[in-house]
């Protein structure tokens, strides 16, 4: 884990993620906002997401512009839940 992936307010946390988003999803998604320093859906041990994910990015702006943009937007069939970590 880099040293950035430490600092407070550059991570956010989503939940509610419809069950076939892909990392590539995130990735694309986020991506737009600004620079991503990792991005992941977390899965279960047979590789079926939980419905959540975190993606951490280069500055803590982009994690705020992000939760902005994004939290309580419908992404497929669910309305995104984000939080800044």
């Amino acid at each position: 884990m880099d040293v950035i992936d430490l600092e407070i307010g550059n991570k956010i946390y989503i939940s509610n993620l419809d069950e076939y988003a892909t990392n590539e999803d995130l990735q694309e998604l986020f991506s737009e906002i600004g620079e991503l320093k990792s991005w992941r859906v977390h899965r279960d041990k047979l590789g079926n997401s939980r419905g959540t994910a975190e993606v951490v990015f280069a500055r803590r702006s982009d994690a705020e512009r992000a939760k902005k943009l994004y939290n309580n937007v419908m992404l497929g069939i669910k309305r995104l839940r984000i939080e800044i970590a």
